[in-house]
C-alpha cells in the first residue's frame, strides 16, 4: 500500500519554499517551482534512504548480537 503525501509550494518573495506536511525535515528552495519541486524530490529521496539506512543497520546489529551470544 502506497501513501499519499502533501506536497506543498509556496511562493515567497522570489523564492519557492517547498516541504511534505507528513514528514518532518522534508523542505527545500528554489528560484523557480520547477527548481523547488525537484529539489523537494531529491529531499524525499535522501531522507528515505537515510530511515532505511537505519532501520537496516539496527536490524543488522541485533542479528550479529544473537548470532554471537
Amino acid at each position: 500500500m502506497k501513501k499519499k503525501l502533501t506536497r506543498v509550494i509556496r511562493k515567497h518573495g522570489r523564492w519557492h519554499i517547498a516541504y511534505v506536511t507528513e514528514i518532518p525535515g522534508v523542505n527545500t528552495q528554489g528560484r523557480s517551482r520547477r527548481s523547488a519541486r525537484r529539489n523537494l524530490e531529491e529531499a524525499l529521496a535522501l531522507i528515505r534512504r537515510v530511515r532505511a539506512e537505519l532501520l537496516f543497520g539496527r536490524r543488522r546489529e541485533r542479528s550479529a548480537t544473537i548470532s554471537s551470544a
